[in-house]
């Protein structure tokens, strides 16, 4: 067992955008705001690769669990990712297109280095442009965020999408993440300009 674990921590991930300018919920996912207001904020997924910065995961799921919120690290192969300080991180789930709808809010950490590989995997984009799309807060590390452009959402449009640059940044997603969803998104996928 020792010698299989060894050989996935040295495995590495595998890795055209949409236009959301017209883009509505998916099928079958009706949006309801007020709903939304009465549920508990409870599961964040952040999306990491190998590389992924330490000391900003660390950072993040010490925020959430501050608030009573519980992190689960999505990958996209099997098994887990090597941090930048060398240390192997568990993944709790392997990434695919639809897994954003069992979340509240998401975190985009994919480190430069890992950005073109996971640009291409069409789930790794579909997790990304899902959550855009059912109007949750999605949070990045500065290098993601051409991640983000290839998965097609409009980061310089949308206050629901945050940069990670530092403590405050974090505290901040935190709070804003309490509403469940971004209400202005909300009301461009729904058609709904009385979302509020």
């Amino acid at each position: 067992m020792r010698h299989k674990h060894s050989a996935r921590r040295h495995a590495q991930p595998e890795e055209s955008g949409n236009d959301f300018s017209k883009t509505r919920l998916l099928p079958g996912w009706n949006f309801s705001y007020r709903e939304a207001q009465t549920k508990p904020l409870t599961k964040v997924a952040a999306l990491v690769t190998d590389g992924v910065d330490a000391a900003l995961l660390k950072a993040l799921r010490a925020g959430l669990n501050d608030a009573g919120v519980a992190l689960a690290v999505v990958a996209p192969v099997v098994g887990g990712v090597q941090a930048s300080d060398g240390r192997w991180i568990e993944a709790d789930e392997t990434v695919s297109a639809d897994l954003s709808a069992l979340f509240d809010a998401i975190a985009v950490l994919v480190p430069a280095e890992g950005v073109k590989r996971v640009a291409n995997n069409p789930a790794a984009r579909g997790f990304i442009a899902d959550a855009y799309a059912h109007a949750i807060f999605i949070a990045y590390a500065a290098k993601s965020a051409s991640l983000l452009e290839c998965a097609g959402v409009p980061i310089k449009l949308d206050r629901g999408l945050m940069a990670l640059n530092n403590q405050a940044d974090i505290v901040a997603f935190v709070q804003k993440c309490q509403t469940l969803h971004h209400r202005a998104r909300a009301s461009r996928m729904t058609g709904d300009e009385h979302v509020r």
